[in-house]
């Protein structure tokens, strides 16, 4: 059976398809009463069990109506809460209600999901007239991912954002947050809460999204809990633009270079493996270059790269385009 909830659209419309419906049982059920009553007496029970049937189904019928109307008062409210993050009016916003309605009759999501996922990316800053591309972005790996699509789309709203990409992108993000997932040990939530933590200053630092995604995947995979990995990444970065006064000492004493420039020329895995080789893999040294412990504990399952995730999660990415497309064919008919 089709989506209760999308029988909003009868009342956005004006269809009358249940109305049409109703009357179609009703004219077929009287047919079928009139050929009943004409039928001998031993079967006047069965016209009785006729007359009931006629009846539930007249109240199913109204039930539907029913539910109709208030998921479209629903819709309504929602729509209206929607609005408040918008500075227009007008055709322009009456265009964009019927966009939602028009997405919304072949969504595999229900209006609920679909309108709290566009007031998050409305609220994030995505301009509502590019909304829905991003949204048909967010559905696809949220079904790929088994995750809720309000955080889906939070997550690469939040994410383009920091990087400063325009929502054309979306679908590139959805490839390399969709890689995470598989290879690491973490979900589409998990990276919605977190990400944004290390987003900021690894978009300053110039560490591309497939860098930084690799990085958590190997993090998470090596057991790490996701929150657990965002802060270690993000202290070794902080640790690399920022060195202490003696991490920069003995940085230079070992021929390597810390700083932003580094990260900008070799890339986050580049600095980290050459420190690493640098310090013969000594914790001790490792620590006075990295400073927290948050920091120093990615630097070494990173820099050491002893099951080889790390530089397996770097391919990886590098070739993830379609990965969303492909895991969302899978999962579609059966979602």
């Amino acid at each position: 059976m089709a989506d209760l909830e999308k029988t909003v659209s009868i009342i956005f419309f004006g269809k009358d398809d249940v109305s049409k419906t109703a009357r179609s049982i009703a004219s077929n059920m009287n047919k079928l009463e009139e050929g009943v009553q004409a039928v001998a007496a031993p079967f006047a029970a069965l016209g009785d069990q006729v007359v009931r049937a006629d009846a539930i189904l007249a109240g199913l019928v109204a039930g539907t109506l029913a539910l109709a109307v208030k998921t479209a008062g629903d819709f309504g409210d929602q729509f209206a809460e929607i609005t408040t993050l918008i500075d227009d009016s007008g055709g322009s916003i009456d265009e964009f209600r019927s966009s939602i309605i028009d997405y919304g009759r072949d969504s595999k999501k229900s209006f609920d999901d679909i309108n709290a996922a566009i007031y998050s990316a409305i609220s994030a800053g995505i301009d509502y007239r590019d909304v829905m591309g991003t949204l048909a972005d967010a559905e696809r790996l949220s079904i790929a991912g088994k995750a809720d699509l309000e955080a889906t789309i939070r997550l690469l709203a939040s994410t383009l954002n920091a990087y400063g990409e325009s929502t054309d992108q979306a679908s590139k993000y959805s490839d390399v947050f969709f890689t995470t997932v598989k290879l690491g040990q973490t979900t589409l939530p998990e990276l919605a809460n977190g990400l944004a933590q290390v987003t900021g200053i690894a978009s300053s630092g110039q560490i591309p999204i497939e860098t930084l995604s690799a990085a958590i995947a190997a993090l998470t995979a090596s057991g790490a809990p996701t929150s657990q990995a965002i802060t270690q990444i993000k202290a070794a970065i902080q640790g690399i633009i920022k060195p202490s006064s003696e991490a920069q000492k003995i940085a230079e004493s070992l021929g390597i270079e810390f700083g932003a420039a580094a990260l900008k020329t070799k890339g986050l895995e580049g600095v980290l493996w050459e420190a690493y080789q640098a310090t013969g893999g000594n914790v001790e040294v490792m620590a006075k270059l990295f400073g927290q412990v948050e920091g120093l504990n990615a630097a070494l399952v990173l820099g050491s790269d002893a099951t080889g995730k790390f530089k397996g999660s770097l391919e990886a990415m590098r070739n993830a385009t379609g990965a969303t497309e492909a895991a969302y064919q899978k999962m579609a008919d059966n979602f």
